[in-house]
């Protein structure tokens, strides 16, 4: 499935879900385990990317709540 939103934003912080709960729990159950195994695969870089991206979204998040 390819999402709509342009800029993409991570699945986790999504206003519009394309999975279903059952999925997503799934995912989110996945990653736990094989994202940090990935980091020392080859895929620090992307990981790193990946977790700046997610704090900067749940800065913004905060700041809108205000």
């Amino acid at each position: 499935m390819f999402c709509t939103l342009d800029p993409t934003p991570f699945c986790a912080h999504c206003e519009v879900h394309c999975f279903e709960a059952e999925e997503r729990a799934w995912n989110r159950q996945m990653m736990r385990y094989a994202g940090p195994r990935s980091w020392t695969c080859g895929f620090a870089r992307q990981g790193a990317r990946h977790f700046t991206g997610s704090v900067r979204a749940r800065i913004r998040r905060l700041e809108n709540r205000t």
